[in-house]
This record gives C-alpha cells, structure tokens and sequence, in this order.
C-alpha cells in the first residue's frame, strides 16, 4: 500500500447551500438607485439562509413551516410544502422568489392570470 491516503469525494449537500449563498449575495447587495427588492423564500431553508446573508429586511413572504429566525413567523406564507398560493404570492410583488428542488409542484398551485406554469 502506498503512503497516499485515500480522500473521499465532496458531499453535493452542503454544496448546495454553499451555492446558493454565492447566488443570493451579490443579488443583496445595496445598490444606490434601485427599488427595494422584495423577496419570497418558498422553502424554510431558503428563509434561513437569506436571513442570515443579512436579507432578512427585504424578505416579504415565506413557506408556512418557516419560523426560524424568529422574525420570520410574523411574515406572511404564501405556500406550504405541497403548493404555492399564487394568488398571494403574485399580490406581494415580489423580485424574486427562492426555493429548492422538490418542494411545490407547480401542478398543485392555483393557476393565476400572468403566470406560467409548466404543463
């Protein structure tokens, strides 16, 4: 046996969140003259994570079992796992919405006038 030791490969899971702090930061980043960013977190992760890059101001709605930080428990759901209420979601104006591969279905959201959804 040879003196090198064998490493294991990296674990795609915490990859994942690693990735999505890099894609959620420089989204956040003040900009001197833009409009505020309103933000939806569709899964507690993402809620988590954008409250901890320091986001948690421009957070506007959230995924109903999201209630950490704690602040989070005073914004309003406008989903749970299963579906999303676009009807909710659509009315809080959102820049953007965050979440992650199989939460919602899109099938199982309640179709709204100037949204696609996937068939």
């Amino acid at each position: 046996m040879s003196g090198k030791s064998r490493r294991s490969k990296p674990s795609w899971g915490s990859g994942w969140l690693a990735l999505a702090a890099i894609l959620v930061l420089p989204a956040i980043a003040p900009a001197s003259q833009e409009k505020p960013r309103r933000w939806v977190s569709l899964a507690p992760s993402m809620t988590e994570i954008l409250f901890d890059v320091g986001a948690g101001r421009e957070v506007a709605g959230v995924c109903a079992p999201s209630d950490y930080p704690p602040e989070a428990r005073a914004l309003p759901a406008v989903a749970s796992f299963e579906k999303v209420d676009l009807e909710r979601l659509l009315a809080l104006r959102p820049s953007a919405c965050f979440t992650v591969e199989g939460m919602q279905s899109p099938r199982g959201s309640t179709p709204s006038a100037g949204w696609a959804s996937p068939s």
